[in-house]
């Protein structure tokens, strides 16, 4: 459970995160009793923010319920696992920063590299 000090706050935010799963019914309420045989239920996992201004004032706090991932089995619980993409911006200033600095990219960087190589050049 929470330990801060502001942890009555952070409580309050969690109705709203839970409503608004609600509305867009991304679960529903089920009695024990009634689930199918063999079913699991998966843990909850309660995150929680202090979103700041740029001069470090607390702007608001925010609460986001998520699914312990770590009780999840594949073809049971998802079926689908998503691959993280990096933003052209990103993977392209470190590209010109290894060739600036004459290093080598880390690992994983040079299956992108090959992808764009016949990637027409954009010239100002």
């Amino acid at each position: 459970m929470l330990k801060a000090a502001d942890k009555a706050d952070f409580v309050k935010t969690q109705v709203p995160e839970i409503r608004g799963l609600e509305k867009l019914h991304v679960f529903q309420y089920m009695k024990r009793t009634s689930l199918p045989t063999g079913a699991r239920l998966l843990n909850a996992i309660w995150s929680y923010r202090r979103k700041r201004k740029p001069t470090g004032e607390l702007l608001k706090l925010k609460s986001r319920i998520c699914t312990d991932g770590s009780q999840q089995k594949y073809g049971i619980d998802y079926w689908q696992t998503y691959a993280p993409v990096v933003n052209w911006s990103t993977d392209r200033l470190s590209l010109v920063l290894s060739t600036i600095l004459r290093s080598s990219l880390p690992t994983g960087s040079s299956q992108r590299t090959r992808l764009y190589e016949n990637t027409p050049r954009l010239v100002r």
